[in-house]
């Protein structure tokens, strides 16, 4: 790939990062060769491209924010990642590992001493220390105050949300200043640690990736708008005082003297005077033949970090014609450099922190270096720990007994790229790009060591262990069979081709189920491991690149989502349901614990389905990942998300925690007057609760509930017709997959006075009027009627031809049985009739006046 085109996609890429992230679910979807380290003949990278390793994460993690989510809660990390920025201070370095910021004692750079590590929400991309303190720029997460007065207990004292993506931050007396990416230079008092303020901005036009200070102004790398100078005498009031197109894009920069040092990417170094800050001029410039991340400044020479060609030392004893003297290979990809007395610091992404002696600029070498994390890729969970796939990281051991406190206790480096482990007694089992499979004892966590190892041919992306066999997913070489039964002795048994990329495989049975990319699942009969044979196979929607498989069904993480394939009869699958993970989201890895499928989503983080009803799977619960989650293992109630540069996400699946108690809403506690025929009992939701349990009883110990009904799916429930001022007690309590919750607080209600009820305390069910007794009668009788509900009710007697001649009741009734006497003193003997109306409700009956 030629240098303008490399420079030209990155000014596009990033200006627009959700361009890129479209990319790169179209590279996913179409280009799987792109997955298999085209730019790094040592790694395999989620995503190259036309991308350097770095882009793709920074991509990811511009596009995204962490935290969002429901039924879920983050317990733990363990966040080692890529190393992006490094500041020293003496003989002290404080540096990015991932979301950690690393303090480590470099007195004896060959043996450096780890001192403390501070968990910051989001990566570390920059370090500023001042005192007692550090400066981190943690993306979207702002800037973080880090108390390192004493290192072993470095803590968070403050932090300020800079609303745009914190890239670098340079710190002088009072005052931080955050190169905060598309929101520019923001200033910030931190006079008061704990109670950081914004005092000033300034909107740079491009996007602010650098910042250092010299005198009363800001020099800011902002990318492709050059380098721009702010004068910050006044920090409420920053203003520009001049500016320099580079020609690339500006990634960082470094003042000394009267000049400014500008690391332009793919145009390299560009050395500018500013001596006259309003008007500032190239005088010279080197082409550091790679892509200038990062630079620093010591005596006559500047120190580039240059990507993948390292670090690169530029003598500008005469600035107008610079020339390079040296440069050491650093192996990762050189992204930020700190200089202090004869040593160079490069923060060299997933290859770590790298300590190169510069006290003979023309020959330099490592003195020793400090290991950050990878990229982790793959997960699995056995006991207490936790054994991450890291990329180029290798493998990590991490004791996760206290799991929002997960440690890492070991690990190993596989050689090439860690994409997935998989644990069988006391050994874990390591897909290895293109060192194959790794065999690693763990049986001593702090002391693994490797035992056997396996050249399978292609690249090694998943795998799985049944019995005295690894079957290893080997992308473009299908699937591998190993004996395993001697770990020190490999060897290879059977292999079959399955046409597309082999990424991930689950073993159940007598079958082999393979993540064949675009050619869907294939179902590989593995009774005779030494012949495999494809008994079926299912072409998925989409791309298929992880599997597992519970009981008839084998879930599939096919890009678009999560399909779900009805594998009873192996000859001929079908797919059973299925569900888009997330909009624009890329599902990769699958694991199933119940009835729930977890799915690792690229972009949707952690996403939680209900697969209860295979046919009709729905998301119950999410959360969204700092990262790119690729690899997925599930423990418990715990689902641990292999993150890619944000590490191991440990997250609760809340679902399998009983949820809260209720809380009461009406009728209140104590209420009065509640009717008797309507009443509604009426609470508010638990959080994560699925159902309810409802029970009212007129005995505050419940011992007799006259209501218990379960699985109440709303917050209310109507009750059956109650007794007439009594009390009565009610409380609810939820449930979900967890069990259930404590019960509700106890409230009691009091019924309404209601007469004319029954004997039982009951009241009508219907509208009647009886036939009055005595009949015949002399000279008065009792009429009695019912009425079930409130109405207006009229009661008449009249004679044979109609005439009203009396009216009992005209008048509206509440519900209950009512009497009347009838006195038919003035009246002469016959027959008379009487009639009911009430509503829609009308009766006539006869009776006798008889002297």
């Amino acid at each position: 790939m030629g240098g303008t085109k490399m420079k030209v996609h990155r000014k596009l890429f990033l200006s627009w990062a959700f361009i890129a992230l479209v990319t790169l679910s179209s590279a996913y979807a179409q280009s799987p060769d792109a997955m298999v380290g085209k730019m790094h003949s040592k790694r395999l990278e989620p995503f190259h491209g036309q991308m350097n390793p770095t882009e793709y994460a920074v991509a990811k993690r511009r596009a995204k924010t962490l935290g969002g989510g429901r039924n879920t809660t983050l317990i733990g990390r363990w966040a080692n990642g890529p190393c992006y920025a490094a500041a020293v201070a003496g003989k002290m370095a404080y540096f990015g590992n991932g979301g950690y910021l690393e303090i480590v004692d470099f007195s004896n750079s060959a043996n450096p001493v780890e001192l403390g590590k501070v968990l910051t929400p989001s990566v570390v991309e920059g370090v500023a220390v001042s005192g007692s303190y550090a400066c981190v720029a943690a993306g979207g997460d702002g800037l973080r105050i880090i108390d390192i007065s004493n290192p072993s207990s470095a803590r968070e004292v403050g932090y300020f949300d800079t609303r745009g993506y914190a890239e670098g931050v340079a710190v002088s007396g009072s005052y931080a200043y955050v190169a905060d990416g598309l929101d520019g230079l923001r200033i910030i008092d931190i006079s008061n640690p704990s109670s950081p303020k914004e005092v000033g901005y300034f909107d740079t036009g491009s996007h602010a990736y650098g910042v250092v200070l010299s005198g009363s102004y800001a020099y800011v790398a902002d990318g492709l708008d050059g380098l721009r100078i702010i004068d910050i005498s006044n920090p409420s009031s920053p203003k520009e005082v001049g500016y320099f197109d580079t020609g690339s894009l500006a990634l960082g920069v470094a003042v000394s003297g009267s000049y400014a040092y500008v690391a332009d990417y793919g145009d390299g170094l560009r050395i500018i005077d500013i001596s006259n800050p309003s008007s500032p001029r190239e005088i010279g410039y080197f082409d550091t033949r790679g892509f200038a991340e990062g630079v620093a400044v010591s005596g006559s020479y500047t120190y580039v970090a240059n990507g993948d060609d390292g670090l690169r030392i530029i003598d500008i004893s005469n600035p107008s014609s610079p020339r390079e003297v040296s440069y050491f290979d650093t192996d990762g990809y050189a992204y930020g450099v700190a200089v202090s007395g004869s040593y160079a610091y490069v923060a060299d992404y997933d290859d770590g922190l790298r300590i190169i002696d510069i006290s003979n600029p023309s020959s330099a070498r490592e003195a020793g270096y400090f290991r950050t994390g990878g990229a982790a890729s793959g997960v699995a969970v056995t006991g207490s720990y936790a054994y991450v796939a890291d990329g180029s990281a290798g493998l990590r051991i991490i004791d996760i007994s206290n799991p929002s406190n997960p440690r890492e206790v070991g690990y190993f480096d596989t050689g090439d790229y860690a994409k997935g482990v998989v644990v069988s007694g006391s050994y874990a089992y390591v897909a290895d790009g293109n060192d194959g499979l790794r065999i690693i004892d763990i049986s001593n966590p702090s002391s693994p060591r490797e035992v056997g190892y396996f050249d399978t041919g292609g690249q090694a992306y998943g795998v799985a262990v049944s019995g005295s066999y690894a079957y290893v997913a080997d992308a473009r070489d299908g699937l591998r069979i190993i004996d395993i039964s001697n770990p020190s002795s490999l060897r290879e048994i059977g292999y079959f081709d399955t046409r597309s990329y082999a990424y991930g495989v689950a073993v159940s049975g007598g079958y082999a189920y393979v993540a064949d990319f675009d050619d869907g699942l294939r179902i590989i009969d593995i009774s005779n491991p030494s012949s495999p044979t494809e008994v079926g196979y299912f072409d998925t929607r989409g791309y298929a690149w992880g599997i597992a498989v519970s009981g008839s069904y084998a879930y599939v993480a096919d890009a678009h989502g999560l399909c779900i394939i009805d594998i009873s009869n192996p000859s001929s699958p079908k797919e059973g349901g299925y569900f888009v993970t997330s909009a624009g989201g890329y599902a990769k890895a699958v694991a199933v614990s119940g009835s729930y499928a977890y799915v690792a989503d690229v972009l949707g983080g952690l996403r939680i389905i209900d697969i209860s009803n295979p046919s009709s799977p729905r998301e119950v619960g999410y959360f969204d990942t700092g990262s790119d989650a690729q690899g997925i293992a599930v423990s418990g109630s715990y689902a641990y998300v292999a993150d890619g540069w944000d590490g191991l996400y440990i997250i609760r699946n809340d679902l399998l925690t009983p949820p809260s108690p209720p809380t009461l809403a009406s009728p209140m506690d104590g209420a009065t007057a509640v009717p008797i025929h309507s009443a509604v009992l009426v609470w508010n939701a638990s959080e994560r609760a699925i159902s309810y349990q409802v029970q009212l009883s007129r005995d505050s110990s419940f011992g007799f509930a006259l209501v218990d009904t379960s699985g109440v799916r709303d917050t209310l429930l109507s009750l059956p017709r109650l007794l007439s001022s009594t009390d009565y007690y009610w409380r609810v309590r939820a449930w979900n997959d967890g069990g259930w919750s404590d019960w509700s607080a106890m409230w009691r209600f009091r019924t309404a006075v209601v007469s004319g009820l029954f004997a039982d305390g009951t009241i009508p069910d219907r509208f009647q009027v009886s036939q009055n007794y005595p009949n015949p009668f002399n000279p008065s009788t009792t009429i009695s009627f019912d009425v079930p509900q409130q109405s207006h009710v009229k009661l008449v007697v009249c004679d044979v031809l109609g005439r009203e001649v009396r009216t009992l009741v005209d008048e509206e009734k509440q519900p209950g049985r009512y009497s009347v006497t009838f006195d038919a003193s003035d009246l002469p003997s016959g027959v008379y009739l009487y009639r009911m109306v009430a509503g829609g409700f009308a009766q006539v009956r006869k009776m006798v006046v008889m002297k």
